[in-house]
């Protein structure tokens, strides 16, 4: 299945790439992050901003359509989300216009012993013009702060990333926050439930997480299980950014495509004061 991923002719020149118009991605100006490292400049998110999981073009149209100020871009749901073909990122990043984040896994669990091939596919994400890419590694309960590094390094920081909610299957949520200030390139954003089952619940560890960290808020990407009346409640912390799934969807399945009505609703709930 993944042998297309590292043929030669995997990604295109980005004036060729499936069909584009004369439109770009999203500009990508450096700035520093809150951890220090450096990232893209998140202003033109403004300030808050809403991600929807996207299967493929339609989906990303959808989200584009409804709002949303990015799309994180998974292959399948199997697994809960293993890495997209090159090629589509290319066509989402240039001919459908939205700011693209591709899920960088390759099976199941949070482990891998598949580095070379995850390092390659990295750097193919680059050249296809994604915003950024979306990783999580564990070992042993903790996050694999050496995997994570073996594969920044071979994208140089050129492009941000988010590092995803294997970081709610820890042993120990707040000490893995520490944990990333070991990475070479900080993440712009963490993908996060807060440690709880669902994003919102009141059991989680955002409240004592920003207690402790108040620069979290920055980073926070609340998702997970999330829903339209678990917003308030974050947003109440001074969380800004959050990610949803199969609540854009009818009858809230992955089997229907994203509703561009849906995902204005979720923009609504996330952009009122």
């Amino acid at each position: 299945m993944y042998e297309i991923f590292f043929r030669a002719s995997a990604v295109l020149e980005p004036s060729k790439a499936l069909g584009a118009t004369s439109g770009t991605p999203r500009s990508r100006n450096r700035s520093s992050n809150i951890f220090g490292g450096n990232t893209f400049d998140k202003d033109n998110y403004g300030g808050k901003m809403l991600e929807v999981i996207a299967l493929n073009t339609e989906d990303a149209r959808a989200a584009k359509e409804g709002g949303a100020g990015r799309v994180e871009l998974v292959g399948s749901m199997e697994f809960a989300g293993i890495s997209p073909i090159p090629e589509l990122v290319s066509e989402i990043a240039w001919k459908v216009g939205i700011p693209v984040r591709p899920m960088l896994r390759l099976e199941d669990g949070f482990g891998t012993d598949r580095l070379e091939e995850l390092q390659a596919l990295a750097s193919q994400f680059v050249e296809a013009g994604a915003d950024g890419i979306v990783l999580g590694f564990l070992r042993g309960g903790k996050i694999d702060v050496e995997t994570t590094n073996e594969i920044l390094g071979r994208i140089q920081g050129k492009i941000p990333y988010t590092f995803h909610r294997a970081i709610d299957e820890v042993t120990d949520y707040l000490a893995a926050w520490k944990s990333l200030d070991e990475l070479i390139f900080p993440p712009d954003q963490v993908l996060t439930s807060g440690g709880a089952p669902t994003a919102g619940d009141p059991e989680g560890y955002f409240r004592e997480l920003v207690e402790r960290r108040p620069e979290a808020r920055e980073v926070i990407l609340a998702g997970g299980g999330l829903s339209l009346e678990g917003i308030p409640r974050l947003k109440a912390l001074g969380i800004k950014n959050f990610h949803v799934g199969s609540g854009v969807r009818p009858e809230e399945s992955f089997d229907n495509p994203v509703s561009a009505e849906l995902v204005a609703s979720w923009v609504e709930a996330v952009e009122r004061d």
